[in-house]
């Protein structure tokens, strides 16, 4: 290192190995980093996101019961109705037909038939909401 020499290293010089460094530095990363970059990323996504249950279940099938009945026992007032007309399709492709105008006790009873109303009868349906009142 006397008389004004550099000291040589593997690279070449002291200034060489900064000069190496700087240069893998600024080469693009190998593929298999940005795939690792993207599942950290989907990892990290999918850990932070809500659990949300993939459906909600069905209510319970209820059965209806008679509106002169409840009427008498609770009171017009407090009678739940709806009414619904709908069809499917049976054995040998032919149109069934389905009308009804039960009561219920209360609004959960009375929305969980008309549920399986829709659900059971899926063709040309008309419906009334369930209601507090016999109409």
């Amino acid at each position: 290192m006397a008389g004004g020499s550099r000291a040589t290293t593997a690279c070449g010089s002291v200034g060489g190995f900064a000069t190496v460094l700087r240069r893998i530095g600024s080469a693009p990363a190998p593929r298999y980093v940005f795939g690792m970059r993207f599942a950290l990323a989907l990892l990290l996504a999918l850990a932070l996101a809500p659990v949300v249950p993939a459906h909600a279940a069905n209510p319970p099938r209820v059965q209806p019961q008679s509106c002169r009945a409840l009427k008498a026992e609770i009171g017009a007032k407090n009678v739940w109705q709806t009414s619904f007309v709908g069809q499917r399709r049976g054995p040998f492709d032919r149109l069934e037909s389905y009308h009804a105008a039960p009561c219920f006790r209360t609004e959960a009873a009375c929305k969980a038939w008309l549920y399986w109303a829709q659900t059971d009868w899926d063709r040309y349906q008309y419906f009334n909401p369930c209601r507090k009142g016999v109409r």
